[in-house]
């Protein structure tokens, strides 16, 4: 016998949903007709079809009877109905992914593109889409791990951050392109021995990825975007010794080029045993280098960050995400 929701069956509503769980119990939704259209163009499209005469009804309303999960269509129900001020999910926690699937599946199953929306730019807090959000992320990460800081929240094996490995997963399935790019960089990032179940070994932070997750195809895309990450930062930071800028400003103003081309030489070097080009590069730009030269100094920080912004253009290309 189907069973009323307990805060979800309106006594005004003018439309009953009924679903059933996996072990079979059904739960009747009692809703509002305007409600579900204004939100979802499917609903909207269905509650318009003339009514058959023989159709059936509950608590006299119509009765719809719905092929999701009871449990799915209460958690879209609620985040319709009730205030959605708070986050749909705690940002930077592992859990994200379960939580949000059947979200972003049903909106997606019932065209609930407001819905939708504001479920993938809080998928994109945790997987940034710009460089600069990246960065924001990271200095707020790097704050939640250090136990000498100000923040009040540390993380500890129980509470690991979002897993790249799941994200990649989600947004092939729920088709969510836009947080691939930095997925894929973090996980390029982590060594194959960080697990889950053991995220002491993995430093910083505790990073650890659920490689069981990924297929074939995505274990290729990570190669291959290792390799042409240290490609490109490579082909980039090479010396411009044809650089005429540089060879006038060596020459009329008395600089010492070589110590520019030597620090040069130094940051590659760094970025071809590095695991992290971008923290890499991030750390030169804001550290004072060993130049005499003040311009050389500049034109080396400006040049890093033009490498950075570059790269994080070309993710991605190099992690093959563009097809």
């Amino acid at each position: 016998m189907a069973q009323r929701h307990a805060s979800l069956y309106f006594f005004d509503g003018n439309i009953a949903l009924m679903a059933s769980n996996n072990f079979g119990e059904k739960t009747v939704f009692r809703v509002h007709q305007s409600i579900l259209s204004h939100y979802s163009s499917v609903f909207a499209d269905m509650l318009t079809m003339p009514p058959v005469r023989e159709a059936e009804t509950y608590d006299d309303v119509p009765l719809v009877y719905l092929p999701d999960n009871a449990e799915e269509i209460e958690s879209l129900l609620k985040t319709i109905y009730l205030p959605r001020s708070p986050p749909l999910y705690p940002r930077l926690t592992r859990c994200a992914p379960r939580i949000i699937y059947h979200l972003l599946n049903l909106s997606n199953k019932y065209e609930m593109n407001e819905l939708r929306h504001d479920v993938v730019l809080q998928l994109e807090a945790d997987w940034p889409t710009s460089l600069a959000r990246w960065d924001q992320l990271e200095g707020e990460i790097a704050g939640l791990a250090d136990p000498d800081g100000d923040s009040m929240r540390y993380l500890f094996p129980e509470d690991p951050l979002p897993d790249p490995a799941s994200a990649i997963q989600l947004a092939y399935e729920c088709r969510v392109p836009t947080i691939l790019p930095a997925a894929f960089y973090q996980l390029s990032r982590l060594s194959i021995r960080c697990q889950p179940d053991n995220p002491s070994r993995c430093k910083p932070w505790r990073r650890t990825a659920n490689w069981g997750l990924l297929t074939a195809g995505d274990l290729r895309r990570l190669l291959l975007g290792r390799e042409g990450l240290l490609q490109v930062a490579d082909s980039m930071l090479a010396t411009g010794a044809s650089d005429i800028d540089s060879q006038i400003h060596w020459v009329v103003d008395r600089c010492r080029g070589s110590e520019r081309m030597e620090v040069m030489d130094k940051i590659r070097e760094e970025c071809q045993s590095a695991p992290d080009i971008l923290a890499t590069l991030r750390g030169r730009t804001t550290t004072e280098e060993l130049l005499t030269c003040q311009i050389c100094r500049r034109r080396i920080r400006d040049r890093l960050k033009q490498v950075r912004h570059a790269i994080w253009t070309k993710l991605p290309k190099l992690f093959q995400l563009e097809d």
